[in-house]
């Protein structure tokens, strides 16, 4: 949360303290299972997977194997939260064919932008 209140974006951290502490840690709507699936659901489609041999640090963020770690961890930590390794290979893999179905591909490693993945989607 550090890194979010010296972003330059005073509102940053604080909104992710909102997001994490009332909307994601509750589980009287979705079970802790349940609010995993939800960050998966959205960072999937954020491509948080690496940019293969790029390393840089964009306003103290890294952005490409913490990245990819982001997702993995979210991934584990589905299991942590008491999904089982079936159901959020089950989960990952909806969501990934939902962003292909929207028009999301696997993007060459020297393409400039689109919509898609840099790499393959982290598993488990």
């Amino acid at each position: 949360m550090g890194q979010m209140d010296q972003s330059g974006t005073e509102d940053l951290g604080i909104t992710a303290r909102l997001m994490y502490g009332y909307i994601l840690s509750n589980t009287t709507v979705l079970s802790p299972a349940e609010s995993s699936f939800v960050l998966l659901a959205g960072l999937i489609p954020q491509d948080v997977n690496p940019q293969y041999g790029v390393h840089c640090t964009t306003k103290g963020f890294r952005t490409d194997a913490y990245n990819y770690l982001r997702l993995k961890g979210h991934l584990k930590g589905a299991l942590n939260n008491g999904a089982s390794v079936e159901e959020v290979r089950a989960v990952r893999n909806v969501i990934v064919r939902l962003c292909e179905a929207s028009g999301m591909t696997r993007l060459d490693e020297n393409s400039s932008g689109g919509w898609g993945w840099r790499g393959e989607v982290a598993n488990l």
